[in-house]
């Protein structure tokens, strides 16, 4: 069953576990010398990986939907830095790199919906 409290926890566990993500490896950005084009890949790792878990804990805690939650996550997710970008740059452009960061997300959440799914009722 659908319940949008525990869709709103799932999103904010993604944001939090990019914040954490993001923070740490800020700390090696800064010691290191890594480029650019390094940077952008690896932070569009952690948004994947960011909502896959927040869809793993939310299919968890839901008795089916395992798809629909995870892209929910997604959605909530990228709707959420899209909104920060906006707030921040004034405009969202819809290029190739935000489809792309979309598109990994939603599969990362299905994914992890999934999974979180056929964890659930396996325990």
């Amino acid at each position: 069953m659908f319940c949008f409290r525990k869709l709103l926890k799932a999103v904010l566990l993604s944001l939090i576990i990019s914040v954490v993500l993001v923070g740490l490896f800020s700390v090696i950005v800064y010691f290191t010398d890594i480029s650019d084009r390094a940077v952008s890949g690896t932070i569009f790792v952690f948004s994947a990986v960011s909502v896959f878990m927040g869809a793993l804990v939310l299919a968890k805690n839901v008795d089916r939907g395992g798809l629909a939650n995870g892209l929910l996550t997604a959605v909530g997710y990228f709707a959420v830095l899209t909104a920060i970008s906006f707030a921040v740059n004034g405009s969202v452009s819809p290029d190739l790199h935000n489809i792309l960061r979309f598109a990994a997300c939603a599969a990362s959440g299905m994914l992890g919906g999934v999974i979180g799914i056929n964890s659930a009722t396996a325990e």
